[in-house]
């Protein structure tokens, strides 16, 4: 999708995407903010790998500062999530 975009600093993905797919952001080294739609329930492995300045995910209403926090509430919501590491 956007792999390896250093450019890319922000991005609201529009609410037809149902799944992030396996590199869709890897090293997007400037991404800070990404608001992911609700309707989003699978997310694959290394989806946001090397994207060390994102700081501000929003899903469901919530802002989460770190990819952990939000990959822990993604996996608790019941929807699919590949490790990230």
């Amino acid at each position: 999708m956007f792999e390896e975009c250093s450019s890319l600093e922000s991005i609201i993905l529009p609410s037809s995407v149902t799944k992030i797919d396996k590199y869709a952001f890897y090293n997007c080294t400037e991404l800070k903010t990404v608001a992911i739609p609700e309707n989003t329930k699978e997310i694959y492995r290394y989806a946001f790998s090397r994207c060390d300045k994102l700081v501000n995910i929003i899903w469901n209403n919530m802002t989460y500062n770190t990819l952990e926090e939000f990959m822990n509430t993604f996996r608790e919501a019941g929807n699919l999530y590949e490790n990230y590491e």
